[in-house]
C-alpha cells in the first residue's frame, strides 16, 4: 500500500474522536492499554492508527507525520497527538496526505 493509501487509512480510523485515544498507542473498551493490532483495541492514537493499516513508526508515513506535524505546530507526532488534541491531530494527517501526494508526483 503507498504512503498515501495508508496516511489516508490511518486518518480515517481515527477520524470519529471516539476512537482516538492519548499517551498509549491503543486502548480497550475498558481504556487499558494494548498493542495497536490487538482484535480488542477499539481507539488510536496517531501513531497507533498509522501502524495498524501498515505504516512503520520510524517509516516513510511517519516522516510525513513528523513533517506535517512540525509545519503546521513546534510539537512533533507525539506533542501533537497528547498536547494538542484531536482536531490538531487530523489537520496533521490532512497535511501530511497532501505532503504524501506530492510526492507520488514526484519530490
Amino acid at each position: 500500500m503507498a504512503a498515501v493509501a495508508k496516511l489516508i487509512a490511518a486518518r480515517t480510523r481515527i477520524a470519529d474522536q471516539a476512537q482516538w485515544t492519548t499517551e498509549v498507542y491503543a486502548r480497550d473498551a475498558a481504556g487499558n492499554s494494548v498493542p495497536p493490532n490487538a482484535a480488542d483495541a477499539c481507539r488510536w492514537c496517531a501513531y497507533g492508527a498509522l501502524v495498524v493499516e501498515g505504516g512503520e513508526e520510524h517509516g516513510p508515513e511517519a516522516s510525513l507525520l513528523t513533517r506535517a506535524a512540525r509545519s503546521l505546530r513546534s510539537y512533533g507526532v507525539l506533542g501533537t497527538n497528547d498536547e494538542l488534541g484531536h482536531a490538531a491531530v487530523i489537520a496533521m494527517y490532512d497535511h501530511a496526505i497532501e505532503l504524501a501526494a506530492l510526492c507520488a508526483e514526484g519530490c
